[in-house]
């Protein structure tokens, strides 16, 4: 497994790498490359300059603070190839067979398979089943995110503070210096952040303003 940081502040990504001078210690630096993982967790960076102090005991959907150094994102690092071959293998891809013929042939072929085409539409893939095959690559799965935010209105003409709280797990993930992707185990069928977290706990949006507020007070 490895390890990487997404810094609250700068909103860029680190890796670990050793220090200079033949030291044992470890340090954060700049992810200068193009990283491919699967089976990503997240957590909490406790500390600016030192990665041993990362922790994945945060529980979803709690808020990170002011004394929180950034969001750690662990994962197993694929190669390009092994990563395209999970994003095909997505939930919500259709089979590519059935999805030329139907793509080709058009209402000619539902008409002589109503049974194939009532599965479809019952599970939700009919109009996914019929589109464009050029459409059914990996920028169909994969899609850029922010990471999970909960905006703090300010007062005045400050702009809104995000304040980041626990983000859930997801299937792969590829990331460089200042921009990540994601592949949720949803496959294509996920819209945002938000519906990914409903699907775990529809009152989610309730346990981080419960404490937002909690933060305010304690202020």
């Amino acid at each position: 497994m490895t390890i990487f940081r997404f810094d609250l502040e700068t909103r860029n990504f680190y890796e670990i790498t050793t220090r200079s001078g033949g030291s044992s210690k470890l340090k954060w630096t700049t992810l200068i490359r193009q990283v491919y993982l699967k089976d990503v967790q997240f957590g909490v960076c406790h500390h600016p300059f030192n990665p041993e102090e990362t922790s994945f005991r945060r529980k979803p959907f709690s808020l990170y603070t002011n004394k929180d150094y950034g969001i750690a994102i662990k994962g197993t690092e694929l190669s390009q190839d092994d990563y395209d071959n999970v994003v095909s293998s997505s939930k919500g891809k259709v089979n590519s067979l059935i999805n030329k013929l139907f793509y080709k042939y058009g209402a000619t072929f539902w008409q002589s398979y109503p049974s194939l085409c009532k599965s479809y539409q019952d599970n939700g893939t009919f109009d996914l089943v019929k589109s464009n095959p050029n459409n059914h690559g990996t920028a169909m799965h994969e899609s850029h995110r922010k990471f999970p935010t909960w905006n703090l209105l300010s007062n005045g003409n400050a702009p809104d503070k995000p304040i980041y709280y626990q983000p859930h797990p997801v299937k792969a993930m590829r990331l460089n210096s200042q921009n990540h992707w994601q592949i949720f185990n949803e496959g294509a069928t996920i819209n945002t952040w938000y519906a990914h977290h409903d699907s775990f706990d529809p009152t989610w949006r309730n346990i981080v303003q419960e404490r937002v507020d909690q933060l305010a007070v304690a202020a």
